[in-house]
């Protein structure tokens, strides 16, 4: 879903190639001509590593926001010399190109060009110096960047190179859609499902390609109940399959990866604030300082929120506030670190789940403005997360990097979970046909979690068959300590539909003189050692794997049930090959074991050991029609065996809660994403996923561990008008589709399908400000947005999805 440049078709005659364009800053984009005319004032931080001529223009490029062209033929076999400082781009061009035989010289477009020196040039030279200086009409292509590289340095890898697939889902997108938690604009990418935000945070689990994923933040784990803010993220990555071994233990599905913010060199101050029918109050602000000290040697940025959500049921509601600086340092030419602290305090009334009736239907009257929870309800959330990185060079091409984070959240609930019925008279879960009554049940809670990750990447690169090859290799080690006391009171039942209409349930039908007390409690501890390749023994092939071993640790206990300490480890790989089958165009196929680990208690003893499995995927991307169509297509097989899945028959609504182990399951599926970009100005975004599970060995009523969609769909078409009084003003539609949602729990049952349709108007006030109008969910379609918590269980854990809502956004940035 990352948006690609149109490209112009080169002149037959010419044979050279553009090595890189720029990739804009995160605010705004500087015309290149004037980057130019600039250069002599404007120094940027370069750190740039010996490696080839060609590879070390393409930083250049990037660093200095130009457009550089050379032919192939001048650059191929050389190499260049490392360059780290505060430089402006004449000199670090002056660097890079001492003792090659080659000049820069810039184009009358803006463009630099890399010439042969006047002195002792050959023939071939210069006929190549005289096509640069005779004609403008070059073939230009976008560097998509690299798959978070910038926060974790890794191996260089680009994204087109990726043996798997990869949806960005980037800030500039993530705005567009102004959906009430952004978040939710995962769910656009094919075959993704959200689960259950069950605290009213805004924030929910992720469902990708039938399994469930992880959300990561900066390629690390987070504490349950712990989000981070939306003003933090820069964009989300969405991985899918194993598709990394370097970023903890490989899921079968995939994971979400949240980019945080870093700062840049270029100073801004920016705000938004939004707001909606039901009265919501929504602020975010980021100011980046931009390089700062004599040296220009520290860079730093802050960003953060104030939000007071209100929603169509009078009794929900979520209030919270967010700050997150972060600082970097360039201690020498060689050494760097980075800082921030992200802190978050929220208190939620959130509007619990409720049960369907025993043959899936909604109750009547049921809608997103009513309160499904017992009065004066709610949750509070205080979270930390601090952490720190430090990078050193060896060697020119050697670096180091030791990440440290530490996550505390305490999260404290007093509230019902949901209004159930369990098996009335008809024998089936959900609420009797012949008796419409619920059942629900309050407690208080007191949770805490604390999160610590430390890790050191030694990753590498030299020159071979001149090409560039990488490699990683790394330790890690994550701790995560869970500590949950409460307080069950009475069971309030038989609640009709009427009570339920009417309002909360009242606080004083609690009975609270005869409390249970449960708790739960979890310590896992995970080590890990692990190594990463890239290989190009050709410019047109990449073959990219790894390796990773996993020893993790596990204590847990759940009321009066305890388990001794738990420990298993294991050995995956991943192996995939990516090549350029024809211009612009690349195929892929990869395989990749699997490792989950799982909690829960079986009944009738034992605890749930992790999950194993392996992955096929093969497809294509690229670009096509001179960059009109930028696509992605991708075809999967997943087998996974042992899942431990929720155990309907055995768990009790205030009591043990219990898993079961299903033998085998496999997921195939097709993915397809595509950018279309017929003509400037009009853009058009789409997705399409298609799953088919199959459930191998199960016990009788259980299928998977989820309930995913068998088909996803989503288009959305935009147009700004480019020229004119109304220059600017961008305006934009599209259908988004969720197919039938098979139940596992429950036999001959599925969610039903929806269509859903959203519009946004944008219109520039100024060069600073612009406003923006969303219509999310423009027909007002009643969804349940969730299966069951993921489970498909007709019980307590329903929800509605956004009504028809109207976002008015005012942005601006100086």
């Amino acid at each position: 879903m990352t948006k690609h440049n149109k490209t112009k078709k080169p002149s037959k005659p010419l044979k050279f190639a553009l090595i890189a364009l720029a990739v804009a800053t995160t605010i705004g984009n500087s015309p290149l001509a004037h980057a130019i005319e600039n250069a002599e004032q404007s120094t940027e931080i370069v750190d740039i590593q010996a490696q080839s001529l060609a590879k070390a223009l393409i930083a250049v490029s990037d660093v200095f926001d130009v457009t550089v062209l050379v032919d192939e033929a001048l650059v191929k076999g050389k190499l260049s010399p490392p360059v780290r400082g505060n430089y402006t781009i004449e000199e670090t061009l002056a660097a890079l190109l001492n003792d090659s035989g080659l000049i820069a010289e810039e184009r009358k477009t803006g463009a630099i060009a890399i010439l042969a020196s006047p002195l002792n040039m050959s023939k071939q030279e210069t006929q190549v110096n005289d096509t640069f200086s005779t004609n403008s009409d070059v073939e230009i292509i976008k560097v998509k960047g690299q798959f978070q590289q910038s926060l974790i340095d890794r191996i260089h890898i680009d994204v087109d190179e990726l043996p798997f697939s990869l949806n960005v889902l980037d800030r500039s997108y993530i705005d567009l859609r102004g959906f009430t938690a952004p978040f939710d604009t995962v769910s656009l990418a094919p075959n993704i499902d959200l689960d259950w935000d069950v605290f009213g945070l805004g924030f929910e689990g992720a469902v990708i390609r039938g399994y469930r994923g992880n959300v990561l933040i900066n390629n690390r784990l987070q504490n349950d109940g712990g989000p981070r803010d939306d003003a933090f993220v820069e964009r989300y990555e969405i991985l899918k399959g194993p598709a990394s071994i370097a970023l903890g233990p490989t899921l079968p599905g995939g994971i979400i990866n949240s980019v945080l913010k870093r700062p840049t060199d270029e100073p801004f101050t920016a705000f938004e604030l939004s707001t909606d029918q039901f009265g919501t109050i929504d602020t975010e602000f980021d100011v980046n300082a931009g390089t700062l000290g004599k040296n220009r040697s520290a860079r730093a940025r802050i960003s953060g929120s104030y939000r007071d959500f209100q929603f169509d049921a009078d009794e929900e509601g979520r209030r919270s506030l967010a700050i997150r600086p972060v600082i970097e340092f360039n201690l020498s030419d060689k050494t760097s670190i980075q800082a921030s602290a992200a802190i978050l305090s929220a208190e939620t009334r959130p509007n619990d789940g409720f049960a369907l009736f025993s043959d899936g239907s909604i109750p009547e009257g049921f809608d997103t403005s009513v309160i499904f929870g017992i009065e004066g309800g709610e949750t509070d959330v205080d979270d930390t997360f601090f952490e720190g990185q430090i990078t050193h060079d060896f060697l020119d091409n050697l670096k180091l990097t030791v990440r440290g984070s530490y996550q505390d959240t305490s999260l404290t609930e007093d509230n019902s979970r949901g209004f159930n019925n369990y098996r009335y008279d008809d024998g089936s879960p959900g609420v009797g046909l012949n008796n419409p009554t619920f059942v629900a049940y309050a407690f208080i809670s007191d949770n805490d979690n604390e999160n610590k990750f430390f890790d050191a990447q030694l990753a590498g690169n030299f020159d071979y068959w001149d090409e560039r090859q990488d490699f990683v290799i790394g330790v890690s080690y994550n701790e995560l300590v869970r500590e949950s006391m409460g307080t069950s009171f009475q069971t309030i039942t038989d609640i009709s539909i009427e009570d339920i209409l009417a309002g909360p349930i009242p606080a004083s039908l609690v009975d609270r003189a005869n409390p249970d007390i449960f708790f739960n409690n979890r310590i896992q501890e995970l080590t890990s050692v692990y190594a990463e390749f890239a290989v190009r023994p050709f410019n047109w092939l990449s073959i990219i794997g790894g390796i990773r071993y996993d020893d993790i640790k596990t204590e847990s206990s759940i009321n009066n049930l305890a388990q001794d300490p738990f420990s298993n480890n294991n050995l995956t790989f991943r192996i995939g090959a990516n090549a350029e089958v024809f211009r612009n165009v690349r195929a892929y196929i990869s395989v990749a074991e699997s490792f989950v680990p799982q909690t829960g208690f079986i009944f009738g003893g034992g605890e749930a050991s992790p999950s194993q499995g392996i992955s096929y995927e093969a497809g294509l991307k690229g670009d096509l029609f001179d960059g009109v169509v930028a696509f992605e297509t991708a075809v999967f097989e997943t087998t996974r065996k042992d899942i431990a899945v929720f155990d309907a028959q055995n768990s009790v609504p205030n009591g043990p809660q219990f898993v079961t182990l299903i033998g085998e399951q496999r997921n195939r599926g097709f993915e397809l994403t595509a950018d279309i970009m017929p003509y400037d100005g009009l853009f058009l975004n789409m997705s399409y996923g298609h799953l088919d599970i199959d459930v191998i060995s199960a016990a009788e009523f259980i299928g998977g561990e989820t309930a995913p969609a068998d088909n996803t769909f989503n288009a959305f078409i935009t147009y700004e008008v480019q020229s004119g009084p109304m220059q600017g003003l961008a305006f934009g539609a599209g259908p988004r589709y969720v197919g039938d949602r098979q139940s596992p729990q429950q036999p001959n049952f599925a969610y039903p399908s929806y269509w859903l349709g959203d519009a946004v108007i944008r219109y520039p006030i100024s060069d600073e400000l612009q406003v923006q109008l969303n219509v999310v969910n423009m027909t007002d379609k009643l969804y349940l947005k969730n299966a069951g918590a993921g489970f498909g269980l007709l019980t307590g854990s329903n929800s509605f999805g956004e009504p028809r809502t109207f976002r008015l956004t005012l942005r601006g940035t100086f």
